[in-house]
């Protein structure tokens, strides 16, 4: 009898802390889902690598969304050096698209936008100038063409 009120005792606790890191685990994925973003300097390949572990996990513990969901958030992870493309792969219809499909179809591209980077130095690779008015507006009208 005392052995079984020990063992019915520690299950409980066991099954209620077992509970508690599922449901921890559950916040964790869909917080990581919605914060994903491409480090600094990595390759679309490992950007590509750690969203799949991501969605792997978050299924682990029933976090499941979409292939579609899947291939916005990846485009939205992406840095501002994918912009052009991953607006231009927004207006597609992605619906039968999967996320091999939309990383295929961006691995291709990867070399030009990497060599796009060096040139300007980076994706944000802009001085603030002090001076004229006509300075600040030289400054703007070169902003507005590196954007279109």
């Amino acid at each position: 009898m005392l052995i079984t009120a020990i063992f019915q005792k520690i299950s409980g606790q066991s099954f209620k802390g077992k509970l508690k890191t599922l449901k921890n685990n559950h916040a964790f994925c869909i917080n990581g889902y919605h914060t994903f973003k491409a480090l600094d300097g990595e390759s679309l390949s490992d950007t590509y690598s750690r969203f799949n572990t991501l969605i792997s996990n978050c299924k682990r513990y029933g976090v499941v969304r979409s292939p579609k969901d899947n291939n916005s958030v990846f485009l939205g992870s992406l840095g501002p050096e994918w912009i052009h493309l991953t607006m231009s792969m927004r207006t597609l219809d992605l619906e039968g698209w999967s996320l091999a499909d939309v990383f295929g179809s961006l691995k291709g591209q990867e070399p030009q936008v990497m060599q796009m980077r060096r040139s300007y130095g980076g994706p944000l690779a802009l001085v603030a100038e002090e001076g004229s008015d006509k300075k600040k507006a030289s400054t703007g009208a070169k902003l507005k063409s590196c954007l279109t």
